[in-house]
């Protein structure tokens, strides 16, 4: 299989030596091309590939493509993946399409494995699939994933909706975005069923009940490993990213990482807790909250509502600020010694007091909330950054040094605070407020949640 010469053509033998080269560098492998036709439909294909470069291939399909576009390599046997480009694409006028395609990175070898030609049925799942940075997520079919050998394959059953899948899906975080693998399924907040178990897998049981959280895989080695912060471990691979999320019928998770939930707990309940909870569980302790402190929660959404029952339930009076009076009559509720409206004109005389709270905890995604719970926090002090704004966070350095302000961040937790955490939400201790919905209303939920309106946290249910 070759393509027809072309100037244009990446791929394309350039001299005699290349030539030579590439030939002596031709194997027969076969994969699924996974990714979305012309039309935008998306289609999964077994196809044999000779690879003519270490960087390049050329495939056989049936689905039209278009220049430019990206498209995901999947290997038959191992379940690995690789991004790839179209660089050119060759519509046959009767049979099988011929593309070029361009590997991220050198072609693996272990992808070296042949496969009968026949083998062409891919069992198929629903999904909200991300196609494009600040486009609307969009229902509909991708292939069904196999579990590796490390890995258990989950029949989702909720999936919580962060803001963190919102910031991923119109691209805010550069770093993330140019990990992400096109078609994207995002989702870091699922629980589940385990329907399948990779052959290495010999802990967990068919027909357990498991969650997975932001982080799909750590390393156990490198130094925060070690010392018990595998949170922000320096090779941690994030769920969503280093393999499809739970906004999908089903998913492969490491099963390292795969933590049971309680059968007391249902999966609506238990879901938003492997995000939201966890990183407000961590959050205050990290910051040290002792008994009889004042802690001042500013948003009351998800995380908020949550970090008010947390801090609540260690002993320490609790202050919800929030620009929604309908979140602060919530706020109550749950508890809150005080529910104070973060638009008026004595919200900061309110805060401060009695000197202002020892621990400020800013669940919002806004700027304006940190300037606030700087100017308000009690000497000695600390400010807690859990929301994450778009902006940078600006503080006068002499503000800083006359309050001898603490500032602490908290990336999730670790797998043992969710166990703590999970044990919590089993004995009744906390609850999250949930509001359900289907998989083809994901992005009516990012609207929502863009406006500020959904009164604790939302879930897919599938």
């Amino acid at each position: 299989m070759k393509p027809d010469p072309s100037p244009g053509n990446p791929l394309q033998e350039k001299s005699s030596v290349d030539k030579r080269r590439s030939r002596r560098m031709l194997v027969r492998i076969a994969v699924i091309v996974i990714g979305t036709d012309r039309d935008g439909k998306s289609f999964g294909e077994v196809t044999h590939t000779m690879v003519v470069n270490a960087h390049g291939a050329l495939v056989e399909l049936k689905a039209e493509l278009s220049d430019g576009q990206r498209v995901l390599l999947r290997n038959k046997q191992s379940g690995e993946r690789q991004s790839c480009r179209v660089v050119w694409f060759r519509k046959a006028e009767q049979g099988i399409n011929h593309a070029g395609l361009e590997f991220a990175s050198a072609a693996p070898h272990f992808w070296q494995v042949d496969f009968p030609a026949d083998d062409w049925e891919i069992p198929m799942m629903r999904a909200a699939i991300l196609k494009e940075f600040g486009k609307p997520l969009a229902a509909g079919e991708t292939p069904r994933p196999s579990p590796l050998a490390d890995e258990v394959l989950l029949r989702v059953e909720a999936c919580g909706v962060c803001h963190s899948d919102l910031h991923m899906a119109h691209g805010d975080w550069p770093d993330v975005a140019a990990k992400m693998s096109w078609p994207a399924v995002l989702g870091h907040e699922a629980v589940g069923r385990v329907v399948e178990l990779g052959a290495k897998v010999h802990d967990i049981a068919l027909g357990q009940r498991v969650g997975v959280g932001w982080l799909y895989s750590t390393c156990g080695e490198c130094e925060h490993c070690r010392d018990g912060a595998e949170n922000v471990c320096l090779h941690r691979k994030v769920t969503g990213i280093a393999a499809p999320g739970g906004y999908a019928e089903f998913m492969r998770v490491k099963a390292s990482h795969a933590i049971a939930v309680p059968e007391n707990l249902s999966p609506v309940e238990a879901a938003p807790l492997f995000c939201a909870g966890l990183t407000v569980f961590h959050a205050l302790r990290n910051a040290g909250l002792r008994k009889g402190q004042h802690v001042a929660v500013f948003g009351v959404g998800g995380l908020g509502h949550l970090a008010l029952q947390l801090a609540k339930l260690a002993g320490a009076e609790t202050m919800a600020v929030d620009v929604s009076e309908a979140k602060l009559e919530f706020a109550k509720k749950l508890g809150a010694a005080q529910a104070i409206l973060a638009t008026n004109a004595d919200t900061q005389e309110l805060l401060k007091a009695g000197g202002g709270p020892h621990l400020a905890v800013v669940t919002a995604p806004e700027k304006s909330a940190y300037d606030l719970a700087i100017r308000t926090l009690r000497r000695r002090g600390t400010l807690a950054v859990v929301g994450l704004p778009k902006e940078d966070l600006t503080f006068f350095a002499d503000d800083l040094v006359v309050g001898e302000f603490k500032i602490i961040a908290s990336a999730v937790g670790t797998r043992a605070e969710m166990r703590e955490l999970l044990a919590l939400a089993a004995a009744g201790k906390i609850r999250c407020e949930v509001e359900t919905c289907a998989l083809d209303q994901i992005s009516e939920v990012f609207e929502k949640m863009q406006r500020g309106q959904l009164l604790g946290r939302a879930v897919l249910v599938m």
